[in-house]
């Protein structure tokens, strides 16, 4: 008779060992740079104006410093989402997602804020507002404002029941929309754009967004993704999804 032959005897993973030195502070160390190169984005552009812009009136300053924040976090918002892989493993989909909720916010603050600078500053810009009477940067002002508004509304709502797929491409068209016409709005108001420095910063950040958004929606497009068709309630608290 043979005799069985042993198993050979392994140790349970232990899922709570702490990772390795070296890749802790790997990790630290891409969060660190991932982090400075959102705040530069996000306040950079603004910096740069301040420097050479040299003494202006308070409310034209405020006026301007408010756009420009709230197209750089426009950007953010947009880029953060987009599952670039090293900012992706650098700071985790929880941290990524969080940001991105909150900068949405910021950038509708934002514009609201830089809308009242504007009127503030020239009362008489009010008229930038009538959409049909306003000339073009006003109109395309006045759609993001619009979009932007709608887009937190769905957003802060959130997905209640129904289709995922139709809320996630809603706020997509919504955000494209907002980035859009706030683009339209920076360039037909030449004031920025024709500056021999704040031209190109501004323009490395819509070079910034299209290859972001290139890569993400054109190369991966051919490869396929997880699509969340239905999202139903469980409890209050619980929600389950079908895939």
């Amino acid at each position: 008779m043979n005799r069985p032959v042993p198993h050979p005897v392994t140790a349970p993973l232990r899922r709570d060992i702490p990772p390795p030195a070296d890749a802790w502070l790997a990790h630290r160390r891409a969060r660190t740079v991932w982090g400075s190169v959102l705040v530069t984005v996000l306040v950079g552009p603004s910096l740069i104006w301040m420097l050479r812009s040299g003494p202006q009136p308070l409310l034209h300053q405020l006026s301007v410093l408010t756009g420009l924040l709230a197209l750089s976090a426009m950007v953010i918002v947009a880029v953060l989402p987009s599952r670039v892989r090293g900012l992706s493993g650098a700071l985790g989909l929880e941290t990524l997602l969080g940001l991105h909720r909150r900068l949405g916010v910021l950038a509708g603050v934002l514009v609201a804020l830089h809308l009242a600078c504007v009127v503030a500053d020239h009362p008489e810009r009010v008229g930038l507002l009538v959409p049909f009477a306003a000339p073009a940067r006003g109109q395309a002002a006045t759609l993001a404002t619009v979009a932007v508004v709608v887009l937190l509304v769905l957003a802060l709502r959130g997905v209640r029941t129904g289709s995922h797929e139709v809320w996630r491409w809603l706020h997509l068209s919504l955000a494209a929309v907002v980035v859009g016409a706030s683009s339209l709005h920076v360039l037909w108001l030449n004031n920025l754009v024709g500056d021999a420095v704040m031209g190109p910063v501004l323009g490395g950040l819509g070079l910034l967004l299209v290859a972001v958004l290139v890569l993400r929606w054109g190369a991966r497009a051919a490869t396929g993704e997880f699509r969340v068709h239905v999202v139903r309630p469980e409890r209050p608290t619980v929600l389950s999804t079908t895939a």
